[in-house]
């Protein structure tokens, strides 16, 4: 029963992997837009760091700030 519910909610192994290689794809591609705050950027960002780190990956706080700082300069 409860193999079966993690498997609903979670997913597959499978299901993971696939949802862990786009969440990733967002966060290389992730950008800030012309309108948009630095906060509402920041906000955007760690929407997907917190799924990337739901799924058990892990993102290490040099790689955040490394990122957030070259969006800033581009």
């Amino acid at each position: 029963m409860c193999d079966t519910l993690a498997l609903i909610y979670k997913g597959s192994k499978e299901v993971k992997r696939n949802k862990l290689t786009m969440l990733k794809r967002q966060y290389e591609m992730f950008a800030i837009k012309d309108y948009e705050s630095i906060q509402f950027m920041i906000a955007c960002l760690q929407v997907i760091l917190n799924s990337v780190r739901s799924l058990g990956a892990i993102v290490s706080q040099y790689e955040i700030n490394d990122k957030i700082l070259i969006i800033l300069v581009a």
